[in-house]
């Protein structure tokens, strides 16, 4: 990494076919830290004419790494992740630093990541490096054989968010990786440090050059460029809703699109709760609502509960409310609950949300209260769908709290939007449980218990909105190749 001469900050440049490009200062980019507004890092963003370059050596770099014995690959997957390992602690500082991560979670996605990768190679190695074979045998085909594999696409084009910076981008690395693909990846800018690290890890075990490539820019910058590129196989992209649309309306014909992107999960309450689960239930609504200041595509954003339990409503709302009020809010480093949104842009939404409900009638449980770009948790009652907050991804600490006229409306008002990632229901009747979540429109439904995006092994899925295709491990790897017949005729 190159370093500025005056501040000695990272100077970050793109990584194509083997070797960083020249940093050039005429197209410095600055990263600022959630925290203390400072600049942490500059980035020098790539040209339109070298974004092609790219594509182009990252397609030449496929002919051969398809052709590598699966166990070749494995090895040099097996190499990065003990370099993983041995930097756990680097990039988690890096992770906290460049989006104010509390610095325990940090760690954890990055175990996390390594535990993924272990997990990736095993799936590999049991479903998709043996051929299916169709013969007399096996299905009663007389003279003819027909062995089928699951090859490679060709190029893949990465791109990954800022709020799970490596976790995300590991999980659609190293799947195309694995099954022959080579590689395109982008970080988002806040993150760019987290690409650069990753890269490094790359670099020291030697890969053949083109087959992983690390781009730089912001999207403005790199343009078109970056996803009309013919040589383009798939995207696998992790963001926001209308980005990824108009990324997905870009990209050529062929090209498969794997998309994971907003999301408006709601948490239904039903009166078939005991009182002495109240302090349970908040406390789980509550991590749901706020971990990671609620910048999380599965964070619990709406809580829907009915109007004829008011007795108990009440109990729970106040609990919340406690609970809440008991979160840490402070610095990554110290390790608390509430820390920096990722920049002053994020605040600013998570403001005029609050601003809007109240005007309209919301009543603040707990008010908006920020200092620099730390917004402490916020807790609207009796919001309505004329307020913005009732259909918008706030994705900060920001909960409004919903009333229905009964468990049908509930579901009406879960599903009345044009999300549908993950939903939460809490009920000690498991019928009921199952007769809701049949009816909710959501790739997924948690069972007393805040949507999460992991365990991830599990399929991961959203519908609308809120995606395109699935992930999880087996289905990371799945959507990296395609099936190909070799048919043996027999006289």
């Amino acid at each position: 990494m190159n370093f500025n001469n005056n501040k000695n900050l990272p100077c970050i440049s793109s990584y194509i076919d083997g070797k960083f490009l020249k940093y050039n200062p005429l197209e410095k980019g600055e990263i600022i830290s959630p925290e203390s507004n400072e600049t942490i890092a500059y980035f020098s963003s790539l040209s339109r004419k070298d974004v092609e370059n790219c594509y182009r050596k990252a397609d030449n770099a496929f002919n051969s790494w398809k052709l590598l014995n699966p166990t070749v690959r494995i090895k040099y997957i097996e190499k990065f992740n003990k370099h993983l390992e041995e930097n756990i602690e680097t990039i988690a500082l890096a992770i906290s630093k460049c989006i104010a991560k509390p610095i325990n979670a940090a760690r954890e996605e990055v175990v996390r990541s390594i535990n993924m990768i272990n997990d990736l190679i095993i799936e590999y190695q049991n479903s998709f490096i043996n051929p299916i074979i169709f013969d007399e045998e096996s299905s009663g085909i007389k003279n003819k054989k027909g062995i089928w594999k699951y090859v490679p696409l060709g190029v893949v084009l990465a791109i990954a968010p800022f709020n799970y910076p490596l976790n995300l981008l590991i999980s659609k690395i190293i799947p195309a990786l694995l099954t022959g693909n080579t590689v395109v990846f982008k970080s988002s800018t806040q993150t760019l440090t987290i690409g650069y690290l990753v890269i490094q890890c790359f670099e020291k075990i030697n890969l053949p050059n083109g087959v992983i490539n690390f781009v730089v820019g912001n999207g403005i910058d790199l343009g078109d460029a970056l996803i009309e590129n013919e040589k383009i196989k798939l995207l696998n992209f992790t963001g926001g809703t209308e980005t990824g649309k108009y990324l997905a309306s870009h990209l050529p014909f062929q090209a498969i699109k794997v998309l994971e992107l907003g999301g408006l999960d709601p948490c239904i309450v039903t009166k078939n709760n005991n009182k002495g689960q109240i302090i349970d239930i908040a406390k789980e609504i509550v991590k749901g609502a706020f971990t990671f200041s609620g910048q999380r595509c599965t964070a619990i954003k709406r809580v829907i509960l009915i109007k004829e339990n008011k007795e108990y409503n009440k109990q729970l709302v106040k609990e919340i409310v406690n609970q809440s009020t008991k979160l840490i809010v402070g610095s990554s480093y110290s390790d608390a609950f509430i820390t920096a949104l990722v920049d002053k842009k994020a605040v600013e939404r998570v403001k005029k949300l609050y601003q809007n409900a109240v005007k309209k009638g919301a009543e603040p449980l707990l008010e908006f209260k920020n200092y620099n770009n730390v917004v402490h948790p916020i807790i609207l009652d009796n919001v309505t769908e004329k307020m913005q907050i009732y259909s918008t991804e706030a994705f900060g600490p920001i909960l409004p709290i919903i009333y229905a006229e009964d468990v049908l409306d509930a579901i009406r008002i879960a599903n009345d939007t044009d999300y549908g990632l993950q939903a939460s229901i809490f009920t000690n009747k498991e019928s009921e449980f199952n007769q809701i979540a049949n009816l909710i429109e959501s790739g997924s439904v948690n069972w007393n218990k805040s949507s999460s995006r992991g365990p991830d092994v599990f399929p991961f899925i959203g519908i609308k909105n809120s995606g395109y295709n699935v992930q999880g491990i087996y289905y990371s790897l799945f959507t990296t190749v395609r099936l190909k017949g070799f048919i043996e005729n027999k006289k």
